[in-house]
């Protein structure tokens, strides 16, 4: 249960980016943060085409992480080889997802001035999350 949750989230992740970009394309000005330092403060910017370049990078990682994971399988009803371990893949691919989910938002409400940098803190714990069922599993 906790696999098809974590796939039904990563998958809205993807196609939420999405419209976020579709919605937010018109009110974008020409250059939007493609980095940002250690504080979260924009130190680089680009061609808002950077979002749709992004979000190419968040449409490969699903696709590439479905498939390592056997989720095409799961979607027809066989079981994995190692339940454990597609659990933990769906549970990292989720996480990947909206760690760049949550970077896209922040480079979109930045350029637009309603926010005046990335939020580092959450980058981190979205990185201790993603990375706490490896640590359960292997302990087991």
């Amino acid at each position: 249960m906790v696999r098809w949750g974590a796939e039904a989230v990563s998958l809205g992740l993807l196609l939420g980016t999405a419209l976020l970009i579709l919605r937010q394309w018109g009110e974008l000005p020409a250059r939007v943060p493609a980095h940002f330092d250690f504080r979260g403060m924009p130190d680089r910017w680009s061609g808002r085409w950077i979002l749709w370049l992004m979000l190419g990078v968040m449409a490969v990682t699903y696709v590439g992480m479905s498939a390592s994971g056997g989720t095409p399988g799961l979607l027809e009803g066989r079981a994995p080889a190692s339940a454990r371990q597609a659990v933990v893949l769906a549970w990292v691919k989720m996480n990947v997802l909206a760690t760049l989910a949550y970077a896209m938002w922040s480079m979109v409400r930045v350029a637009r001035g309603r926010m005046p940098r990335l939020n580092v803190r959450l980058i981190v714990v979205l990185a201790c999350v993603m990375i706490l069922p490896v640590y359960l599993i292997k302990g087991e």
